[in-house]
């Protein structure tokens, strides 16, 4: 069977051929081949269609569903339920082994055929995400097995989404730090652990492997509650011979500075038989009470410390000259800047106005820029801009200055002219 192959699956031959009208209106190149539920199973070992679509009458138990779910290179060719009635508990069913989407018999041919095409378009966006899975597969960045990132690239990736998620300020982006222990005697199941943890979280969370038999997961949109879901449903799924440790917090600091902190609480919680904990309070005193290492050994206090002697090289003079010049243009405002480890802050102020330009740099890769004009204690314009150390420079720092300078220029000659108006009065 090729691969661009419709299977329709069905015991009754005469619904099959009755589906099979019903799409013909495809192009005539297209291969429908319509087999019973035991024939499936054996075609489906040694050969992938690109959409299959699934007839159940009543008496049809639809199990069948996450058997073809559990061959091999299956899990991305979209199958479609079709019944001739609703039917609640065959749906969920369905939908929880893996369906795609649920057609009525009785449905328009127009209605089909469309419902068909979109999910024959799923089927090529799913090739063409298999194509970019064999090139990670390759470069060892994701597992063949399960598709989770894999434990020597893991800190790489993770760092990226963390300075992602901080650069869009995601408050309710969780990082999770899982180690999987064996209870009693028994021993663990690494494979189903991590089967689990590929399947649990939704689509767009993301998984990986972690060092000391642990993983890794980033939730989106989760926040507290999201993951303590998440972490319960992960247990019940290993069952009672596994004992899912978990330590948890809201991304807030860079990936290393929370790995360190959830290993640490880990161990700890090992050592209590404490299960499950989540953090709400990451602060600087503990994360420097900690040792943090990179995936190569090096110390992570020393990469932040470099970070912050080359950012301060660049930020320091700039900031410095841009003060003095604007004092000499604007001799009446509060002209001041600092810079610390978290951020860096050049402000100028004359009675109720302020410009403003904030770096944060909570990753220590990227620098997030946040410029504010404030007018009466309200925003009343602000930009955010992104840079990688390696190319933010004192031209740009300059340059970005001088933007934020000239608007705060405009409003203060705009209110000056308000002033003389009314003086005049």
């Amino acid at each position: 069977m090729i691969n661009d192959t419709i299977l329709i699956i069905t015991n009754n031959k005469e619904k099959g051929s009755q589906i099979s009208s019903k799409i013909k209106l495809l192009r005539e190149n297209d291969i429908i081949k319509t087999v019973s539920y035991i024939e499936c199973i054996s075609i489906l070992s040694t050969n992938k269609p690109s959409l299959m679509l699934l007839y159940s009458e009543e008496s049809d138990s639809i199990e069948i569903i996450k058997e073809i779910r559990e061959i091999k290179n299956l899990d991305n060719v979209p199958i479609i339920l079709i019944t001739d009635k609703i039917n609640e508990e065959k749906l969920f069913y369905g939908f929880d082994n893996g369906i795609d989407d649920f057609l009525f018999l009785n449905e328009k041919d127009s209605i089909i055929l469309m419902r068909i095409l979109l999910a024959i378009q799923k089927s090529i966006l799913y090739k063409q995400i298999e194509m970019k899975q064999d090139i990670l597969i390759t470069d060892n960045i994701i597992d063949k097995e399960t598709g989770l990132y894999t434990k020597e690239k893991a800190a790489t990736v993770f760092r990226k989404y963390f300075s992602k998620s901080m650069e869009e300020d995601k408050t309710d982006t969780v990082f999770v730090y899982i180690k999987p222990v064996a209870s009693g005697n028994t021993l663990l199941n690494n494979k189903k652990i991590s089967n689990i943890i590929k399947a649990i979280p939704r689509g767009n969370d993301i998984g990986a492997y972690a060092k000391e038999s642990g993983y890794y997961l980033i939730l989106f949109n989760a926040g507290e509650a999201g993951a303590n879901s998440v972490v319960n449903r992960i247990q019940k799924e290993a069952g009672e011979n596994c004992i899912i440790y978990a330590a948890a917090a809201e991304i807030r600091v860079s990936f290393e500075e929370l790995e360190a902190i959830l290993n640490r609480s880990l161990k700890e919680q090992i050592e209590n038989e404490e299960p499950y904990k989540f953090i709400n309070d990451i602060n600087l005193k503990e994360i420097n009470s900690v040792e943090i290492t990179n995936e190569d050994g090096k110390s992570f206090q020393a990469f932040k410390t470099d970070f912050l002697n080359n950012f301060e090289k660049i930020a320091a003079p700039v900031f410095y000259e841009k003060q003095n010049t604007a004092k000499e243009k604007y001799p009446q405002a509060l002209i001041s800047y600092y810079i610390n480890e978290t951020e860096s802050i050049f402000s100028i102020k004359q009675n109720k106005q302020k410009g403003e330009l904030k770096i944060t740099y909570p990753s220590y890769l990227k620098v997030i820029i946040d410029i504010k004009q404030i007018k009466e204690e309200r925003i009343t314009d602000i930009k955010r801009l992104t840079y990688d150390i390696e190319e933010f420079s004192q031209e740009t720092l300059n340059m970005l200055l001088d933007d934020m300078i000239n608007e705060y220029s405009k409003d203060i000659s705009y209110i000056s002219i308000q002033e003389d108006q009314t003086d005049d009065l």
